[in-house]
């Protein structure tokens, strides 16, 4: 029996760690994917593996990664062993790249992405307010457009405008709406 996969994105700044760690707080329903990023943990609300790049390269060359990808100039990477309660019907979370979600479509059979949105002013407040991108950084990531989701996906737009207990709230429904975990 295989847990679903709930790949949760959206822009720099949407809350998408706040998210996740409001659906880990007192539940043994969700688990965390943890990945192996080149950047140091800032914040309380990331959870991830801190590698060099020279490290995250040697991973690649062994085939540590199920998936693995680049973006605002870090490594990114998934490693089989991170994903193994998959694979005994836990569900897990993951922050992922939009540009990662086809391939992570085709190797997970139970896989669906909930889609975080926020109006750009709140986006742009927010990315202030972590103080890890300059102010160039925080206009283009703001102003980055971004491709449609492939069809293949089964996408769900959840606002997080709102207090993060009713968005947490809101993606624990559409996991459980979405089906369950099969054989």
């Amino acid at each position: 029996m295989q847990g679903k996969l709930i790949a949760i994105v959206g822009p720099s700044g949407v809350g998408k760690d706040t998210v996740m760690s409001e659906l880990l707080k007192n539940s043994s329903e969700f688990s965390l994917v943890k990945r192996v990023i080149t950047r140091p943990v800032q914040t309380s609300n990331e959870d991830h593996f801190v590698v060099d790049v020279e490290s995250f390269r040697s991973h690649l060359e062994c085939g540590a990664f199920i998936l693995n990808w680049q973006a605002h100039g870090l490594h990114y990477g998934i490693t089989f062993d991170a994903v193994q309660p998959l694979f005994k019907g836990q569900n897990m979370l993951i922050n992922l790249s939009r540009k990662i979600l086809e391939e992570a479509n085709s190797v997970f059979e139970n896989f669906l992405v909930v889609n975080l949105t926020a109006p750009k002013n709140v986006l742009e407040s927010r990315l202030k307010a972590r103080g890890r991108e300059t102010s160039e950084q925080i206009n283009d990531r703001v102003n980055r457009k971004v491709s449609d989701f492939p069809s293949s996906i089964k996408k769900f737009d959840v606002s997080n405008n709102r207090s993060v207990a009713e968005t947490a709230k809101e993606i624990k429904l559409i996991t459980e709406m979405s089906g369950r975990a099969y054989a």
